[in-house]
């Protein structure tokens, strides 16, 4: 079950975060010049998401997610994050997305199609007017499904 809400908040959360495994095919793929073995320069942007989980129990854990995505129009993520208390109080794991994902409703549920629309109206932002953010949501509504608890947008 997923809720989602927006709201202004302004508790203090621990911002020591924990690195969230990807699934492959939402991964960065760098592409690297074989011939000269140069990498690429990638440009990024990270957005962070407040967050409030409550479990069946009724117990409220609020932390953050952040986003790191190439700052071009690429529908991939670069790194995936959550603030420790998540994993510690909230019940998630380091793996849980790319869990999820494998797993027979997570590939009938979860995929960068799902979200298609949601990306497309993030091209017509312009960089520096809200455009990384509209794309982290669009990612958090991915993520989402794959917390098996009721989860708010602070």
């Amino acid at each position: 079950m997923c809720l989602i809400s927006c709201a202004k908040n302004t508790s203090q959360v621990n911002d020591e975060f924990v690195q969230v495994n990807i699934p492959e095919t939402f991964q960065y793929k760098s592409s690297q010049n074989s011939l000269t073995s140069k990498t690429e320069t990638l440009d990024t942007e990270s957005e962070v998401i407040d967050i409030k989980l409550i479990d069946e129990n009724g117990q409220e854990v609020i932390g953050k997610i952040r986003f790191t995505m190439p700052s071009d129009d690429s529908i991939s993520l670069v790194n995936l994050e959550v603030t420790n208390n998540l994993v510690e109080e909230g019940g998630l794991s380091s793996s849980f997305f790319e869990d999820y994902y494998l797993s027979e409703s997570g590939k009938s549920t979860t995929s960068k199609s799902s979200q298609l629309g949601c990306f497309n109206a993030c091209k017509k932002i312009k960089k520096g007017e809200g455009r990384g953010v509209c794309k982290a949501e669009c990612w958090f509504n991915i993520l989402a499904k794959a917390i098996p608890i009721i989860i708010a947008i602070l």
